[in-house]
């Protein structure tokens, strides 16, 4: 019987290696969203605006999955503030700190609406998590070349938290922001905390969108 090429072994380890990874991420996030609609059923069910954001979270976990099992990107243009709004209006409801989206201009960018929520709603659930009960987290836009969502908790810091999902919703935000042509930068907050940036190229952006 033949052997297998050492640098074809290599190439499909690595392979199988990027695809573990990919399903751990994606069993990451929907734990999340998962979470996330518990709590609002829990809670928020004899409340309308509830029981809006409960089918809303449904329908998030269906087209989770779905995207998944596709496994391929759907680009489009994609409003950056009303997705913005959706989630910290969904993070504000059903987690102790208060979170809140700061005014300012409009912009978008072309991507998988899909994977920019996934990015977006993980570094917004790791400050959640970092600043803790009576903490606060701020989520603002910049709309000027490149377009930069900065989420800032006023948190312990980067590296001071408990061991917890943190690590792999990180890892998990890098690389799907590598793979839309974005970056995602972590720095400290101010005056304390930590604060991640989502960088749009220009390339990406397509000015302001309502």
């Amino acid at each position: 019987m033949a052997t297998v090429p050492e640098r074809r072994a290599a190439t499909g380890r690595r392979s199988e290696d990027r695809t573990v990874q990919a399903l751990w991420g994606v069993l990451h996030d929907l734990g999340h969203e998962i979470t996330t609609l518990a709590y609002l059923v829990e809670s928020e069910l004899k409340d309308v605006a509830g029981v809006e954001l409960i089918g809303e979270q449904v329908s998030r976990v269906r087209t989770l999955v779905s995207h998944a099992l596709a496994a391929e990107t759907h680009e489009e243009i994609v409003p950056l503030r009303p997705l913005l709004t959706q989630l910290v209006k969904l993070a504000d409801r059903v987690s102790e700190p208060s979170v809140v989206l700061a005014d300012g201009a409009a912009a978008a960018v072309r991507a998988d609406g899909t994977v920019l929520w996934r990015i977006l709603a993980n570094v917004l659930g790791n400050a959640v998590r970092a600043a803790g009960p009576g903490g606060h987290v701020r989520v603002e836009l910049t709309a000027n070349s490149p377009v930069t969502v900065s989420i800032t908790d006023d948190g312990p810091g980067f590296g001071r938290i408990p061991p917890g999902t943190a690590s792999l919703g990180l890892v998990t935000v890098a690389r799907l922001a590598e793979a839309s042509g974005a970056q995602a930068l972590v720095g400290p907050g101010e005056p304390e905390g930590t604060c991640v940036r989502i960088v749009f190229p220009s390339h990406l952006s397509e000015g302001e969108h309502e």
